[in-house]
């Protein structure tokens, strides 16, 4: 029994039997091949749920052995209890998807040489990057001031700390971040007066192990300007004369959703009143004693009425004949005294025939 060995050695047995001898056996050799050292496999990783892992590789090879290296990888799920990898028998292994931390080592074997398993390298699982929720959508008039964006669920999962970038965009194609908007909900910078149709999100990230995650897309839609129209036309009447009915020479545009009418009447183009049952485009005045301003007030949505230019119908003052005097007697043949004007016509526009 030769024990235990560290370098090729032969072997013969002698025999001799009294006078005779020595003879010798044929010569065993014994091959001790150079030790057989498992090599190292690099390094550890960190993913995120979902990913792919990086293939693990052959930082040192085996070495030593009685000739061809075979390998066997296996994996743990406690870095206890060992499982051979099917097929996984060369000195690179690519783990591809994992679903939870996995544990790997390459064991190699060289003939009847057998050693240890290599370093175990860790593939640590990070939960998925989930990008959360925000609300909501929102429909202003132009350049009024939108509600603040609140997070109706936050982002979740990743290797630490959670990171937000709220970005925005005028065509929900092309993004930019929003200086200072880094909060989970858009209050510690509540977007400013808006003149066109904006959309808003929210970037997540946590650690690099997992990508970017976002929120999805909130719309604030900005209704075009509110613009009264225009209304026709000034009129000149005599007292109790009865204006023609008020036209629309020009509908009113934009705001939030269907457009409402009411008209109003002013004795001094400053105070003015609704009238009551007026909420047509169009507007008959009916029967006036006094000069009077018309305008029409139009209103969507939320947006601040606008107002049309005022239109006024002047009444003029009472026409009177004035008097004549006086009632004469004359001799046929005789010239009549003049007729003269007692009391001169008043009223109308100023001018007498």
């Amino acid at each position: 029994a030769p024990g235990a060995l560290t370098a090729t050695t032969y072997f013969r047995r002698q025999a001799s039997s009294g006078a005779c001898g020595p003879v010798y056996s044929n010569v065993i050799t014994l091959t001790v091949a150079p030790q057989l050292a498992p090599g190292t496999i690099g390094t550890d990783q960190l993913i995120c749920q979902g990913s792919t892992a990086a293939s693990l590789t052959s930082t040192a090879p085996a070495t030593g052995g009685t000739g061809t290296i075979a390998y066997q990888w296996e994996s743990s799920l406690d870095n206890s209890t060992w499982t051979a990898i099917a097929s996984a028998t060369g000195p690179d292994y690519a783990p591809g998807l994992l679903t939870a931390t996995t544990f790997f080592r390459r064991q190699v074997s060289s003939g009847v040489c057998t050693t240890t398993p290599s370093n175990v390298v860790t593939v640590r699982i990070v939960p998925a990057l989930t990008a959360g929720s925000i609300a909501a959508n929102q429909t202003l008039c132009a350049s009024a001031t939108p509600s603040p964006l609140t997070s109706t669920a936050g982002a979740s999962g990743g290797s630490g700390t959670i990171i937000y970038q709220w970005e925005s965009s005028t065509n929900n194609v092309n993004w930019t971040p929003i200086g200072g908007a880094i909060g989970a909900s858009y209050t510690d910078y509540t977007p400013g007066p808006l003149t066109t149709t904006t959309y808003f999100r929210r970037r997540a990230t946590s650690g690099s192990e997992c990508a970017p995650v976002l929120s999805n897309v909130i719309t604030i839609t900005v209704a075009p300007p509110l613009t009264a129209g225009t209304i026709a036309a000034d009129q000149t009447l005599c007292v109790s004369g009865t204006p023609a009915p008020f036209t629309s020479t020009a509908e009113a545009t934009g705001g939030t959703g269907t457009v409402a009418y009411q008209w109003e009447l002013s004795t001094d183009n400053v105070s003015w009143n609704a009238i009551t049952g007026a909420t047509n485009s169009t507007f008959a005045p009916g029967l006036l004693t006094s000069t009077t301003y018309f305008r029409r007030r139009a209103t969507s949505g939320s947006c601040a009425p606008a107002y049309s230019l005022p239109v006024v119908v002047r009444v003029l003052p009472t026409l009177t004949a004035g008097s004549i005097g006086a009632t004469q007697d004359v001799c046929v043949g005789a010239t009549p005294t003049p007729l003269t004007s007692t009391a001169a016509a008043t009223g109308g526009t100023g001018t007498f025939a």
